[in-house]
């Protein structure tokens, strides 16, 4: 039996970096005011071990184009004339290994499933979340 010739553009998309035209908007990437379709979830512990980071990685709708995001400082603090990166999203991508440890990961299909796999609070402590509000 052939093997069948249909694919989505997901499965053949790579990953995109990340620059001007992002905004997150209650927890969303928006890419020049379109919403993106969160798909994975990583957990990272922090260096200190105090705080825990998320990476998402995100598909833009139609396209199947993939980027990443993280709430570690890495990438929220965006360095002038380069993409946001940081060691998290460049090991969702696979271009580079992340030395800090691994908490989990899961794939996700809605929003609902992305809010859920966001911890705000774990042994009572606050974590980052990744409802940031603003635009880039």
């Amino acid at each position: 039996m052939a093997k069948s010739q249909t694919t989505t553009v997901q499965e053949t998309q790579g990953f995109e970096p990340v620059g001007t035209g992002v905004s997150f908007q209650g927890g969303v990437m928006h890419i020049a005011g379109n919403p993106q379709i969160p798909n994975r979830v990583e957990n990272w512990e922090s260096s200190n071990g105090l705080t825990q980071y998320t990476t998402v990685e995100w598909v833009e709708p139609g396209t199947g184009i993939r980027r990443t995001s993280c709430n570690c400082p890495g990438w929220t603090n965006k360095k002038s004339g380069k993409a946001r990166s940081c060691c998290h999203t460049k090991d969702m991508e696979g271009t580079k290994a992340c030395n800090k440890k691994r908490l989990g990961d899961k794939q996700i299909r809605s929003l609902a499933d992305a809010v859920n796999a966001v911890p705000d609070i774990v042994d009572g402590k606050h974590l980052r979340g990744i409802d940031i509000d603003w635009d880039d």
